[in-house]
């Protein structure tokens, strides 16, 4: 069954941070309502893009010019997600999510290393990408994962080799140059201002459709700090080497490996979770991501 059929405010699986904060799962936008302009009128949900447009206002602290611009940038992020699975046998699966790093004519598929663990997992991995833009409206793709091109186990992400139909490789190449240029704006216009500090993250929580879900970077500075007593190489071999990013943007299982976007920072980073696999902190929909600055750009 593809992944668009499952609604995750109907979902009925148990989901640990749920139980924390019976909001949780109402917190996640259906990627479905930033495509309303291509929808038939009688399916637009008018009043839940209301409300969507007054909580990015609210965070952005702008006006309707920004709100559009954010939608625009928030659509080419929906568009450069995928939703993957894991076959480990026996009826059982591992669900994760995926993003598109557009680089000229080169595409890389990316998800996080605790997704596809190795070079086996991913050859039982299958991948799901939907287009809805004005080009390709309602177009899907359901493609093998050919082998694992790379893995970083400490900066938790990973690439995997797809076998792209060309038609929607061109697509990915277009999107991926509109967004490095709306990305250009909202640097020069939001960068190092605090009240601007927005992650946005395209995920697919419990394998579920694709969702967009907003939230504030909680601390400036990453923790913990590198130990300036240790060797250069026993830092890089020591998950303290890395800095972390604390973000409220809520999130669930599947919701790892999704295109997360820091609106103050230049780089795009994968979503993860903390070293160990504590995915939860003292608040239900905070997440701890793994982050090597300049990895994902």
């Amino acid at each position: 069954m593809d992944a668009d059929q499952f609604d995750l405010i109907k979902w009925t699986g148990k989901c640990e941070k749920a139980e924390g904060n019976n909001n949780h799962h109402n917190q996640f936008i259906s990627a479905k309502l930033f495509i309303n302009d291509l929808l038939p009128e009688a399916e637009r949900d008018i009043e839940k893009m209301e409300q969507l447009r007054n909580q990015l206002i609210e965070k952005c602290k702008k006006d309707d010019a920004m709100f559009t611009r954010l939608i625009i940038l928030i659509n080419d992020m929906i568009h450069l997600s995928f939703r993957i699975e894991v076959d480990q046998g026996e009826n059982t699966s591992r669900k994760g999510s995926g993003r598109f790093i557009c680089d000229g004519e080169d595409i890389k598929a990316i998800t996080a290393a605790h997704i596809v663990e190795d070079e086996s997992e991913a050859r039982n991995s299958k991948v799901w990408i939907n287009f809805n833009c004005p080009t390709m409206i309602d177009q899907k793709e359901e493609m093998c994962v050919e082998n694992l091109i790379s893995s970083k186990k400490k900066e938790d992400y990973c690439e995997i080799a797809l076998n792209f139909n060309q038609e929607f490789k061109n697509e990915l190449i277009n999107i991926g140059k509109r967004m490095k240029t709306r990305r250009i704006y909202f640097l020069k216009n939001l960068m190092k201002r605090k009240k601007n500090r927005l992650f946005i993250l395209v995920s697919h929580p419990h394998g579920c459709s694709k969702y967009v879900s907003v939230g504030y970077s909680l601390i400036e500075d990453g923790l913990p700090k590198r130990n300036s007593t240790s060797s250069e190489e026993e830092e890089k071999n020591d998950f303290d080497y890395y800095d972390y990013k604390c973000y409220d943007t809520p999130s669930c299982k599947g919701s790892s490996g999704g295109l997360l976007i820091y609106l103050n920072s230049e780089n795009e980073y994968v979503h993860s979770s903390s070293p160990g696999g504590d995915n939860r902190s003292s608040e239900p929909i905070n997440f701890r991501a793994l982050v090597d600055d300049g990895a994902f750009v």
